[in-house]
């Protein structure tokens, strides 16, 4: 039989009696630890990166009139230091310059952001909220942020180098 098809499947005669075969090779390579644990990994970043980008968006707060907006004084400022607060694992203790002085702004970064990254950083600032005083500190302003969908925090920074102080309307 030189043809074979799959209808001759279970034909006990397909071979005569002492015929050699020829030398067969693998069917199947052997799949090391590593590979697989590069694919399962590949795949719970693709699951991660789903779940990130399928998670609800926060609702939109109230509406404010343009009048309210036009209280808000948001500016360019410079991060001069960044040291970890004392006593806290959030707080990092920002002391910037808004282009009119320095502030000291507290922060609850430290999750996100080592104080050394932070320094010399040009970020968006609401300069002109109400000081708080937090663990003995006054705050005086707040550091705007996006969080992402997964939580991770980014900077609000112009897309180049501008004054301190600059306005942002």
């Amino acid at each position: 039989m030189d043809q074979v098809s799959w209808s001759h499947a279970g034909n006990g005669k397909l071979l005569s009696e002492g015929k050699t075969l020829g030398k067969m090779g693998l069917l199947f390579e052997k799949i090391e630890d590593e590979t697989v644990e590069k694919q399962v990994q590949k795949l719970l970043d693709s699951k991660k990166m789903n779940e990130a980008a399928n998670a609800p968006v926060a609702p939109m707060k109230e509406l404010i009139t343009y009048d309210d907006f036009a209280k808000l004084d948001l500016r360019v400022v410079t991060i001069l230091e960044a040291e970890p607060m004392p006593k806290s694992k959030k707080l990092l203790k920002l002391k910037v310059d808004i282009g009119l002085g320095h502030r000291t702004v507290l922060s609850g970064v430290a999750d996100h952001f080592a104080p050394e990254f932070l320094v010399g950083k040009q970020v968006t600032m609401l300069i002109n909220l109400a000081p708080r005083k937090m663990m003995g500190t006054d705050s005086e302003g707040m550091i705007l942020m996006a969080e992402d969908k997964d939580g991770k925090l980014k900077l609000l920074q112009p897309h180049e180098g501008t004054a301190n102080g600059s306005t942002i309307s």
